[in-house]
């Protein structure tokens, strides 16, 4: 009787101390059961984007009207021109990406037509595809391929991101070209130059 106590004593240990070392592993399974696979990764890629120090920008060919020019292809997309920024630039592009509010879903038409690929050191820490008219961004599923998180566009970080983005990649004369063209939210002032 001794020998049932104490084995199931032990055993009572044993599962105690396995709960203990991976709630946070079943916290994030209930999170996952409860939000969804893609949103619990949207807040991973979003929030807890890690510090970055570069971050490398991509204009997309617009409705593949401008393919000619495509240097390569990222996500599905035609990347017609790219600009890695560094340091606090890259940081500050990083804040407003990690307080980037979520919401909405949509297609993904491209509309202004950019991506992002975040850089610690040498290692890529995350990529996407961005759009302000459907107000998502694309997001690596796994085996699921790609997926899109909404985002509130017309928040105050969506809209500094954006007038980042496009002073980053785009001459004054596209930008007109371009919000001529646009029904997505307004675009925030120029405040510095282009580069």
């Amino acid at each position: 009787m001794k020998k049932a106590l104490v084995r199931l004593g032990l055993a009572a240990l044993v599962l105690a101390a396995f709960g203990y070392f991976t709630s946070d592993f079943w916290e994030r399974q209930e999170r996952i059961y409860i939000l969804g696979w893609r949103d619990v990764k949207g807040d991973e890629v979003t929030y807890g984007l890690p510090p970055v120090d570069r971050v490398e920008i991509l204009r997309f060919s617009r409705q593949h009207s401008d393919v000619s020019q495509a240097t390569d292809v990222f996500m599905n997309q035609d990347v017609v021109a790219r600009k890695m920024v560094a340091g606090p630039e890259a940081e500050e592009i990083g804040k407003l990406w990690r307080h980037l509010p979520h919401g909405g879903d949509g297609a993904m038409c491209h509309n202004p037509p950019f991506g992002l690929r975040f850089f610690e050191g040498r290692k890529t820490v995350f990529e996407t595809t961005i759009c302000w008219s459907c107000a998502n961004f694309s997001i690596e599923m796994g085996p699921f391929g790609l997926g899109t998180v909404g985002f509130a566009p017309q928040s105050r970080n969506a809209q500094e991101l954006l007038g980042t983005l496009r002073l980053e990649m785009m001459t004054p004369e596209e930008r007109k070209r371009f919000d001529s063209n646009l029904d997505a939210p307004p675009k925030p002032g120029d405040k510095k130059p282009s580069s």
